[in-house]
């Protein structure tokens, strides 16, 4: 199998776990699948996609105030918006950035995170609709187009636990042919940790 939106490859995790022979693929597949499992953990456990899509999505949203719009799956770059003021399912009505609305905070794209809330500009004559799915954004999603390093180092550091956790079913393997020894699987406080900075603030 091959990863599916993963924040680290196949050669990242079989370098952490020191596997150096080109010619040993006994455990890729087990290696790609916790790799995936590893990313979409780290995505439910930040609320966030670190990845986006090749072409671009549209996605619908019901407006709770008519002077700005929280988009709370972020925002990478947005084509259209487009309102349906009259509540016939038809977005006919498509705004003109800065003319129309601003993407908030200014500075996300500079400080490479996502635009989470779109603001009506003063100079608009529009504003958002409160009927269900009047508006509809066109664009790429998520937090960013590729992921920050600490989502990798992160992702390889999930990855490898769950990947060594078939030796270890209960968090320890114990060997005693020489005495015994026991190794423990380390707990995810410190990924955790790691990715705290990106986990979205609910409001």
């Amino acid at each position: 199998m091959a990863t599916t939106n993963a924040y680290a490859t196949l050669a990242d995790l079989r370098a952490e776990l020191g596997i150096t022979t080109q010619t040993d693929i006994t455990d890729d597949t087990r290696l790609e699948l916790a790799l995936d499992v590893a990313s979409r953990w780290i995505d439910e456990m930040c609320g966030w996609r670190f990845y986006t899509t090749s072409s671009d999505e549209s996605r619908y949203y019901t407006a709770m105030h008519a002077s700005y719009l929280d988009v709370p799956e972020g925002i990478i770059t947005l084509t259209t918006l487009a309102c349906d003021q009259d509540g016939d399912a038809t977005h006919e009505e498509t705004w003109t950035v800065t003319t129309d609305y601003y993407l908030m905070p200014y500075n996300a794209a500079t400080d490479g995170e996502p635009y989470q809330r779109i603001e009506v500009s003063p100079t608009s004559r529009y504003g958002f609709p409160k009927w269900k799915r009047g508006v509809k954004l066109t664009g790429k999603f998520g937090y960013a187009a590729t992921a920050p390093r600490i989502i990798k180092r992160a992702t390889i550091l999930k990855a490898q636990q769950l990947f060594l956790r078939k030796d270890m079913p209960f968090g320890v393997m114990r060997a005693s042919a020489v005495g015994e020894v026991s190794m423990t699987i380390p707990r995810d406080v410190d990924i955790v940790d790691m990715i705290r900075r990106y986990v979205r603030s609910v409001t």
